[in-house]
């Protein structure tokens, strides 16, 4: 697969972010949801749906059939997805995936890849964290010299 996801930092403050496997199969499923519109044996899926199975999540995830039904369940009471059984298969739409990956309008902290690439072809390699305290260190304590 290629692409990318977006996950906001506001993941941090949602409530099953400390329930390890339901966050675990969540972030699963957002990595395997469609982007586009796509066919599966007759169904049409749209973005942000996906078919899958149990089976196939436990494979992935390391988790069992018991811990995957049951954060899907979490996820299902918090209106994060909907699912539809079948024998074979299950259907599994992610509710807010346009929210979720809608692009943002507005100022952003992305550095374009223009000024990427300036910063990166510059002569001066940036100055580490550690070498930068050092440096503020030495200059207090010559100040602080200087008052004695």
């Amino acid at each position: 697969m290629n692409g990318w996801i977006k996950l906001h930092r506001s993941l941090l403050e949602w409530e099953w972010y400390r329930d390890q496997n339901t966050k675990a199969v969540f972030i699963h499923l957002l990595l395997l949801a469609n982007v586009g519109t796509s066919r599966y044996k007759g169904f049409t899926l749209s973005s942000g749906q996906l078919i899958t199975s149990i089976a196939e999540i436990s494979a992935a995830t390391g988790l069992t059939s018991r811990q995957i039904r049951t954060a899907i369940n979490h996820l299902k009471s918090t209106n994060e997805l909907t699912s539809r059984s079948t024998n074979k298969f299950t259907l599994i739409t992610i509710v807010k995936w346009k929210f979720y990956q809608a692009k943002t309008d507005g100022a952003t902290n992305k550095s374009t890849s223009s000024e990427l690439h300036e910063r990166q072809t510059t002569d001066k390699q940036p100055t580490s964290l550690i070498e930068e305290c050092k440096k503020i260190k030495t200059e207090e304590v010559k100040k602080i010299g200087h008052w004695l």
